[in-house]
């Protein structure tokens, strides 16, 4: 069910882990107790849940009542909460429909992604009145997932790098970004989030 697939992808709690180390590779395993054991987590939670307390509430449940006395540390990475983007407004939904009717001769479709991005929260934070729309080669996929046909996708790509430049030049004149200052901005380095 496609539903069921987009709500597991985008509204429903997932943890998993991304990382690990202390344990052997299945072939080399044995029925033993290991010295020491480490993973790295990640748990997605729902766009509107506030990822903080999560985070703090992952820690009592981590160190609460250790199995056979181990000893547990929990040290979390940085919690960042999702993002829930707004309804689209009348006019803009008005000028996509028309857009769309005009183009494609269908109505325009839409599917809400990226709530867990941390940049479109950012976005969404400093810019709250914003309406995000965000196209790209989705209506193909959905295509050749529905017909079974392959579909051509002509995308200029200096069309697509010009309109990539309105969010920089955006960020520019709000005093966001300063070309002269290399690893200062939010999308080169100076952001909370993407260090390795």
């Amino acid at each position: 069910d496609n539903a069921e697939l987009i709500l597991n992808r985008t509204w429903r709690a997932a943890l998993s882990y991304t990382g690990r180390d202390g344990m052997p590779l299945p072939g080399d395993a044995g029925n033993v107790l290991r010295p020491r054991t480490e993973l790295k987590l990640s748990l997605r939670l729902p766009p509107v849940i506030e990822a903080p307390p999560v985070q703090d509430l992952l820690a009592e449940l981590f160190l609460k009542d250790p199995p056979l006395g181990a000893k547990v540390e929990y040290r979390p990475g940085y919690a960042t909460t999702g993002w829930n983007a707004p309804d689209l407004s009348v006019g803009l939904e008005t000028s996509l429909q028309n857009a769309s009717a005009k183009y494609f001769g269908k109505p325009a479709l839409a599917m809400g992604e990226g709530g867990s991005i941390p940049f479109m929260g950012m976005l969404g934070d400093k810019f709250p009145q914003a309406q995000f729309v965000v196209t790209g080669v989705l209506a193909a996929l959905l295509e050749t997932a529905n017909s079974g046909q392959g579909q051509v996708i002509d995308a200029a790509m200096v069309d697509g790098a010009a309109q990539l430049m309105w969010m920089f030049y955006g960020f520019q004149s709000f005093g966001m970004w300063d070309e002269t200052q290399r690893e200062s901005n939010m999308l080169d380095g100076g952001a909370h989030v993407g260090h390795l």
